[in-house]
């Protein structure tokens, strides 16, 4: 287990810095049976093509869901900022979703509104956790438009 989880976090690094793997090492990524490769050989996959629409892991546990997350923000690649969106808030685990919140947290400057919106859909979460870290996220965004959001909170 551990070589695993060291295999993982040196791909995870390599893909941050922008290490373009091989079409057959993300082919084998992506026919591996954990989550963590499949979720490096998705995003190496949109790494080397942003036109690419890899199939992502499903449903997506947080392990492989913080590997997404830590490439977006620490990562030089701008187009990978909207697969938080996509990839992680579809999901219906409370952990995941608040993973892709906080993630948002450090990409979100004051005045974006996408990012507002985005929590805003979240503020109604079963999970007060969920909605906990959506109410940051406006709070970062600070969007005029936003401000009865919050006070309905």
């Amino acid at each position: 287990m551990a070589d695993e989880s060291l295999q993982s976090f040196a791909l995870e690094l390599l893909l941050i810095h922008q290490f373009l793997p091989s079409p057959a090492e993300i082919a084998g990524w992506l026919a591996c049976d954990r989550q963590e490769l499949q979720m490096l050989g998705a995003i190496a996959q949109k790494i080397a093509n942003p036109d690419a629409n890899p199939a992502w892991p499903q449903p997506l546990e947080p392990g492989p869901a913080k590997i997404l997350t830590r490439v977006v923000t620490y990562g030089d690649t701008p187009h990978l900022k909207p697969l938080i969106a996509e990839v992680l808030l579809s999901q219906t685990s409370p952990e995941v979703i608040c993973a892709g919140l906080e993630a948002l947290l450090t990409l979100t400057q004051r005045g974006d509104e996408t990012a507002a919106g985005i929590a805003q859909g979240q503020l109604s979460h079963r999970d007060p956790l969920v909605r906990m870290v959506a109410f940051d996220l406006l709070r970062v965004a600070r969007c005029p438009e936003q401000l009865a959001a919050i006070g309905s909170g």
